[in-house]
């Protein structure tokens, strides 16, 4: 029977269900004399338990004459109104009250409210025994609770073992609640035949102990390689109203998303999630999901985060408000705003509510400042962790990160204590890790003695010259991550003290790495450190490594050859390494440099086939596309159309820029009415579309118009006006960027002009050149395209000023445009001259 209690965990607490009555037990000497007590029996039966605590406080306080009789009854009375009121503290002192005390009653209350407060320990021993008392009312109830307990501190063995012998009873029937538990416990630890045993059929379950029952049937069912009839009949349970309890809901909810993605249908678990969520707001789910992030739930798209921006301003419902705000850090820690995240991360971790995802995001902010350089936030979200939480290893990661904060800050000293600390930690999964840390620390403070006291757990499966030689490469790895200057000497002092060391090439590697990240770099000295690697003996991780670095080596050197020759040899010789998309992609970069399109594709292909989800594969697949493009036969035309087609379809980063390069190709082949359609298609989706990106279509869309109109001839005119609009929406666009405005404005002229509208061209023309301030050389401002349009624009400006001769404003423009630098400003300087010269034009 599973009761719902305030702040209770029905898994715990299986007997705080009002109107059990627990006064049955005990005889009363003069129930008729105290009425205050039948009051508080009355309040606790109605489910009042802080009012019955209260009542039966005074009664005791007051000058009743109670006898000793009446005195334990009401203690034990008492004592079960504040654990079902959930005042666990005060429960457990009073239990410990030499009156009370040796009584079963008082020991089974004392255990459940140290289980409601999740001191396992203490519980457990509490109820130790009472299971055995057949003679206690509630020691089925006792041995329910302690095998929960049990469970919940790790030791399910003990648990089974605690209930199985419980079977065995004259009354089948009150055996079912220990069935139920049983095969729970045997469900958690996979024993599918035993979990099924003790199981049986649903319909001996009845009340919550069936829809329990149900739960358990239908987690069997998920682990049916098909699964269908246990996804059919967790939606039953999930979707249609049944009354689950929050650890069944818990339950049969993470199993029932673990069941869709490992059948591979991530994008429903999502949904479902999403749909759960919005629907059951306040469900006991938010919180197991909080650490399991499942890999379906994509938080980078605009309807995610827009959901969870309005869940976050939601205060109604604080476990989803928190959760969405939870996963709002984590979108942005994967988009790469690590400061964002952290405003979003820290709101949450100093709540001062008792959320108890606190520490999880404490952590998680705590990652994010290490990252982002952020040493006193790193060490206020562990001060914050020690406030929030009493879990060991929560407690020995707080000592971790205040560790790395002071290592990185010089405080050796204090980096060592910390990471001590860190390495002492009850349940700390890698004691040796942080023991590590903690004699690195101690080594860089001096301390040769504290070192290898941190160093003892090795000791055991290393000698003392492992000890030495691994701490030394230790320091002087860490030393080259961070590019410390004397990263250099600790690697030659470590190769040259244990030139046979199995990491003794690991240091030759860093040593090269190191020459390759300095400025300049230093390939050649990169390259004599890759063979004195390969003269080592060599294990396959340390061979793959080598021959990785050594393509970065040869493109630092900028030979191209090089990274061609290495790179290929790195593809042939390891086709299972995670780093062939890389090795692809650079392929791909040299051929497109060196302008062989035909390999240049190939590779990038190869890295979309071999590795479809890396980050790469888009950038591979647009830079595919672009290299076919500039391949002038139809079929590569065809194929670069193709590849920007799925590029677009990935809706990616590149997705826009993608279907701007089809709609320059549709323009590049004449077909100006389907390049139109899609720089409209693009410019339709708004704010979506980054400004540049927008400047450039509307650039593109206007340029397409113009050439329309040229095509229609007389029949034109409406095409040049729409040009002339879309221009001038690029000029009018704040910010839109000098590249932009200079290009409008001078295809904006060239639209005036075939309007017949002279005047306005060259003020568009003008327009342009007046960008630049007078004394300022164009060349160093502008970029090369940009100096193009420029020139364009002053040229055509010089041309209608001689149409309409005003000689003098043509030779000052030219004058201008001479003084600008650049390859046309010598013809600029000409046309000056000539102008002059030929219309008497003397400056005085």
């Amino acid at each position: 029977m599973c009761a719902r209690t305030r702040g209770s965990d029905p898994r715990v607490l299986l007997l705080l269900l009002a109107g059990w009555g627990l006064l049955a037990p005990f005889a009363w000497s003069k129930p008729e004399a105290l009425p205050e007590l039948e009051a508080a029996r009355e309040a606790l039966q109605r489910n009042f338990p802080d009012v019955a605590a209260r009542k039966l406080e005074r009664l005791e306080a007051g000058p009743s004459g109670l006898d000793p009789s009446d005195r334990v009854a009401i203690r034990l009375l008492r004592l079960e109104a504040l654990v079902r009121s959930g005042q666990n503290a005060a429960a457990v002192e009073l239990a410990a009250d030499p009156l009370i005390e040796g009584s079963a009653f008082a020991r089974f209350w004392k255990g459940m409210a140290l289980a409601q407060s999740h001191q396992l320990g203490g519980a457990a021993t509490a109820l130790a025994g009472l299971s055995q008392e057949r003679g206690f009312p509630f020691w089925k109830e006792a041995a329910l609770t302690r095998a929960t307990v049990l469970e919940k501190s790790g030791e399910t063995g003990q648990a089974i073992e605690l209930l199985r012998p419980l079977l065995d009873l004259d009354d089948p029937g009150e055996a079912v609640e220990i069935r139920l538990q049983l095969a729970r416990l045997y469900l958690s630890r996979q024993d599918i035949p035993a979990a099924r045993e003790c199981l049986g059929p649903v319909e001996d379950y009845s009340g919550d102990l069936r829809t329990g029952a149900m739960a358990i049937e239908a987690r069997l069912a998920l682990l049916d390689p098909r699964g269908e009839d246990g996804l059919n009949l967790c939606r039953q349970l999930l979707d249609q109203g049944q009354t689950l309890s929050r650890a069944d809901m818990n339950a049969v909810g993470l199993d029932y998303v673990d069941a869709l993605i490992r059948q591979g249908r991530d994008g429903e678990a999502a949904e479902w999630l999403w749909e759960h969520f919005e629907a059951v707001p306040d469900s006991p789910l938010i919180l197991p999901i909080l650490s399991r992030l499942p890999a379906s739930l994509d938080l980078s798209s605009e309807t995610v985060r827009s959901r969870l921006e309005s869940w976050a301003s939601d205060g109604q419902y604080r476990g989803r408000e928190w959760l969405a705000r939870y996963w709002m850090g984590l979108a942005l820690i994967q988009a790469g705003k690590g400061l964002e995240a952290m405003t979003w991360l820290k709101e949450i971790a100093f709540r001062k509510d008792n959320h108890p995802g606190r520490a999880l995001a404490c952590i998680r902010l705590a990652q994010v400042a290490l990252r982002e350089r952020k040493p006193e936030q790193v060490l206020e979200a562990a001060e914050r962790i020690r406030e929030v939480s009493k879990d060991p290893q929560a407690l020995a990661y707080a000592s971790y990160l205040e560790g790395r904060v002071r290592f990185r800050e010089g405080a050796f000293v204090e980096a060592a204590e910390n990471f001590g600390g860190a390495a002492v930690g009850q349940d700390v999964k890698d004691q040796a890790g942080a023991a590590f840390n903690a004699a690195l620390a101690a080594l860089q403070s001096g301390d040769e003695q504290a070192a290898q006291r941190w160093l003892k757990p090795f000791s055991e499966t290393a000698s003392g010259e492992q000890l030495s030689a691994e701490l030394m490469l230790e320091r002087a790895l860490y030393l080259a991550r961070e590019s410390d200057s004397l990263a250099f000497d600790a690697l030659k002092e470590f190769t040259a003290i244990f030139p046979d060391h199995p990491k003794a090439a690991d240091a030759d590697v860093a040593l090269a790495e190191l020459y390759l990240n300095q400025f300049p770099p230093k390939p050649i000295a990169a390259r004599e450190s890759l063979e004195v690697a390969r003269q080592r003996d060599l294990s396959v991780e340390q061979q793959e490594t080598l021959d990785y670095v050594a393509i970065w080596v040869e493109e630092r050197a900028g030979n191209d050859e090089g990274v061609i020759e290495k790179s290929v040899e790195f593809l042939e010789g390891w086709p299972e390494s995670p780093q062939r998309g890389s090795v692809s992609m650079k392929l791909g970069e040299v051929y497109f440099r060196a302008g062989d399109y035909a390999n240049a594709i190939t590779y990038f292909e190869k890295l979309v086939e071999e590795r479809p989800d890396s980050k790469l594969a888009e950038t591979a697949l647009f830079f595919a596309a672009k290299a076919a493009s500039l391949i002038l036969t139809p079929e590569s035309q065809d194929k670069a159309m193709l590849l920007w087609g799925r590029v677009a379809a990935l809706g990616g980063d590149l997705a826009a820029q993608a279907r701007r390069e089809q709609g320059l190709l549709k323009l590049r082949s004449d077909d100006m009415d389907e390049a139109l359609a899609i720089f409209e298609s693009i410019l339709q989706n708004g704010e979506a579309v980054p400004r540049p990106l927008r400047m450039a279509v509307l650039c593109d869309k206007g340029h397409a118009l113009f050439l329309k109109a040229a095509a229609e001839h007389a029949s034109g005119q409406g095409y040049l006006q729409e040009a002339v609009e879309t221009f001038q929406e690029v000029l009018d666009t704040p910010d839109a960027g000098q590249e932009w405005d200079i290009q409008a404005g001078v295809r904006l002229g060239k639209c005036y002009e075939k309007l017949g509208l002279p005047e306005a061209a060259l003020k568009a023309y003008t327009g342009v050149i007046r960008t630049q301030e007078e004394g300022t050389a164009a060349s160093a401002a502008l970029s090369m395209e940009e100096l193009d349009w420029y020139f364009r624009a002053g040229f055509a400006a010089i041309h209608l000023f001689q149409v309409r001769q005003k000689w003098k404003e043509a030779v000052e423009l030219a004058d201008q445009l001479a003084r600008s630098g650049g390859e046309r400003s010598v013809e600029a300087n000409r046309v000056a001259e000539r102008l002059r010269l030929k219309h008497f034009i003397v400056d005085w």
